[in-house]
């Protein structure tokens, strides 16, 4: 066996007392970042959900817009005296 110097003994015991330790701190780290990716995952699904719902609601909103401009117009149109009858016909079959 060598001799080796008992500073260097105590180091080593140190060391090999504070590797538990070192190794649930490394674990719960790693748990931590999982959770984290899980999160920003879901994240990323609800937004993508979310602008999936958006695009028809914007659709049926653009829609009732256009609608309440073309029933407005012919509205008026139908008011005047002398009507434009082939505007009339453009915006009912529209």
């Amino acid at each position: 066996m060598w001799n080796s110097p008992i500073w260097l003994v105590e180091e080593v015991n140190q060391q090999k007392g504070a590797t538990p330790s070192h190794l649930e701190h490394l674990k719960a780290t790693q748990s931590q970042l999982i959770q984290s990716e899980k999160l920003a995952s879901l994240g990323e699904l609800t937004a993508g959900i979310a602008h999936e719902i958006q695009n028809p609601l914007n659709f049926v909103n653009n829609f009732s817009e256009l609608s309440v401009d073309l029933a407005n117009e012919l509205k008026d149109e139908i008011k005047k005296p002398e009507k434009d009858w082939e505007l009339i016909e453009d915006l009912v079959t529209t």
